[in-house]
């Protein structure tokens, strides 16, 4: 082997390489090899440190053996070198799989056994043995605890953190969570709140869509999630680990406000409360449908269905009206799937009326459930009829949660105020003072400032006896002023609890009189305080969307749709419009038609006619 490879022409290193020193030291060959009387000589300098030190013409001639031993031990040096060369690369991705142990322990403390082989393949990391004891402070294990981080406090005398840990330990270090990187944190709260709060939903591109919005939103600091609650039998609940202690408390006691409110609220009665394991039957079906029938397909028709998902009666689980005779639709026959469109073909359309007849009216009254009415008389596969109502079924779940939304936050946040301030120091009222001033902050329509204001009123009001037909019937300037004590608002805050949604919530205890206490409005704006009132409540009908009933499925006796929209006052967006007639149209195969107003007149808007 040529020594001189490594190095340039002349000796010196060529740009960019590593020149590594390494000490000599006796090789295991020169060792084995015979030594002859006469044969040691002095050690000389040699001006290559690479080369061997060679005697002059005059010194005593090396023979065979001693020139072996020589060329040896030159060969193990330079294989040393090479060796330390060719290691660097392969320790520092070492380094890396410490670091990824180091990272899997502390946001998992069982797997603290990955510390400990970290530790045995880099014994002088002093982040390993901090990472390792803080597991073990973590288990309550300060014994072994102390024992770990002594070391590396030796390995890093200057570290505040591991003397903190120290110091820690040698208290007896109650065991508490493993800190973990507040952006992972954050990204598993914004992957749950993407999915509403449920583990697992069907798969689809917009709950990414969704957890990016809440991920960078946390990131520049525009939004944080402190906590979930979901609406099940118990109710479950996500709590951000990486909140303050006294944030963590405000949040347990409005999670339990929040819970209250689920079980006792009539409009979640008829909700069902087993949605988790709901949730997961949705995407198993969605899963096994994208295997038998394509996932391109699935998600295509997934996208047309969603983009439906308000086309629901957010009434229809209070009403029950008698059940409509419908058709026995002939049962499928077991074919070869070449065979099925022909021994099994797809509904057909209403039949034209044949001169003279009076066929029934479909559907019998007009009805808002369009989605259910397509998922029923649709021309549409099984599967895709099992989609439809998998949409259905979970916009109705969530209706209740947007029509109870200010009042849901307002009753937690009344609660939590009143369990918390009691037990506060002054230290910690400061504090709450702050976040409860962050909470309430006046930006748009704050549904915790509003429900929590609009619940403290009534609560006084009803306190005070600010109720009934001679209160009712005095003018503005006597109500402000009126008292007659009943001590009756607490009684009065549950029974708001239990039978009121946002709508007549607003609608009866949105006063002039609360707009002047609160300073919502001035004196001499206290006119416009009816249409302001007006367009709040409109804005809360019908969860915020259009009202929109499908009035015959046999318009024109021609299998078309019929669609009204109840115009009260504000005109229809043509863009959106047209674009969800098109999809009304490519769900029923047929021309669907819409009666509304434009531009002051009624219009028909179709689309594939």
């Amino acid at each position: 082997m040529e020594p001189r490879r490594a190095f340039g022409v002349n000796g010196r290193a060529p740009p960019g390489a590593r020149t590594i020193a390494v000490a000599p030291a006796a090789s295991a060959h020169r060792a084995r090899a015979p030594r002859f009387p006469g044969s040691e000589t002095p050690a000389t300098p040699s001006t290559n440190p690479c080369w061997p030190s060679s005697a002059s013409s005059a010194d005593r001639p090396m023979n065979l053996q001693q020139r072996t031993a020589a060329l040896l031990d030159l060969v193990e040096q330079f294989q040393a070198r090479r060796c330390a060369e060719l290691l660097e690369p392969s320790q520092a991705e070492a380094r890396a799989t410490i670091r990824a142990a180091l990272r899997s322990a502390m946001v998992i403390p069982a797997h603290g056994g990955a510390l400990v082989a970290a530790g045995k393949a880099a014994p002088r990391d002093p982040e390993v043995f901090r990472a390792l004891g803080e597991v073990l402070l973590a288990r309550g294990d300060s014994v072994r605890a102390a024992k770990v981080l002594e070391r590396a406090a030796a390995l890093a005398p200057g570290d505040r953190a591991v003397a903190q840990l120290v110091e820690r330990a040698a208290r007896g270090g109650a065991p508490t969570a493993v800190a973990e990187p507040p952006t992972r944190v954050a990204e598993e709260m914004a992957m749950l709140a993407a999915y509403g709060g449920f583990p697992r939903r069907y798969p689809h591109w917009r709950w990414g869509s969704a957890y990016l919005h809440y991920r960078e939103t946390y990131r520049y600091g525009l939004a944080r999630i402190y906590e979930l609650v979901v609406n099940t039998v118990p109710v479950q609940a996500y709590l951000l680990r990486g909140n303050p202690l006294l944030a963590q408390k405000l949040v347990v006691a409005h999670v339990y406000a929040h819970a209250d409110f689920f079980q006792n609220n009539l409009a979640f009665k008829p909700i069902p409360k087993d949605m988790l394991a709901e949730m997961a039957h949705h995407a198993a079906y969605v899963e096994r449908a994208m295997e038998r029938h394509g996932a391109r397909s699935v998600e295509e028709f997934l996208d047309l269905a969603l983009s439906l998902e308000n086309l629901i009666d957010p009434h229809a689980p209070y009403i029950q009206r008698p059940a409509q005779k419908e058709e026995e639709a002939p049962k499928r026959l077991p074919v070869r799937p070449y065979l099925d469109p022909y021994v099994n073909p797809p509904p057909a359309f209403p039949k034209e009326a044949e001169e003279g007849a009076s066929p029934e009216p479909l559907p019998p009254r007009p009805t808002r459930d369009i989605l259910g009415f397509l998922a029923r008389h649709a021309p549409l596969a099984p599967w895709q009829k099992g989609i439809r109502e998998i949409v259905r079924e979970e916009s109705l779940y969530f209706a209740p949660q947007a029509a109870t939304k200010i009042l849901n936050e307002g009753w937690a946040t009344y609660w939590h105020t009143r369990l918390l301030l009691p037990l506060l120091t002054p230290e910690e009222a400061l504090e709450f003072a702050e976040m409860q001033a962050n909470l309430l902050a006046p930006h748009g329509l704050n549904p915790y400032r509003l429900g929590y204001h609009l619940l403290m009123e009534v609560e006084e009001r009803w306190d005070k006896g600010r109720f009934g037909p001679e209160y009712e019937a005095l003018p503005l300037g006597e109500r402000l002023r009126y008292e007659r004590p009943t001590g009756e608002g607490r009684k009065k805050l549950f029974q708001v609890r239990t039978v009121y949604t946002d709508l007549n919530f607003l609608e009866e205890f949105l006063t002039p009189e609360f707009a002047l206490r609160r300073g919502l409005f001035a004196l001499e704006d206290l006119p416009r305080f009816a249409e302001a009132k007006k367009a709040l409540l409109f804005r809360l009908t019908n969860l915020g969307y259009p009202i929109v009933e499908l009035v015959d499925a046999n318009y024109q006796n021609r299998g078309e749709l019929l669609l009204a929209h109840a115009y009260e006052g504000v005109e229809l967006d043509l863009r959106k419009t047209k674009a969800v007639l098109e999809n009304l149209h490519r769900l029923w195969g047929r021309p669907v038609h819409l009666k509304t107003v434009v531009g002051g007149k009624e219009t028909l808007l179709s689309a594939g006619a």
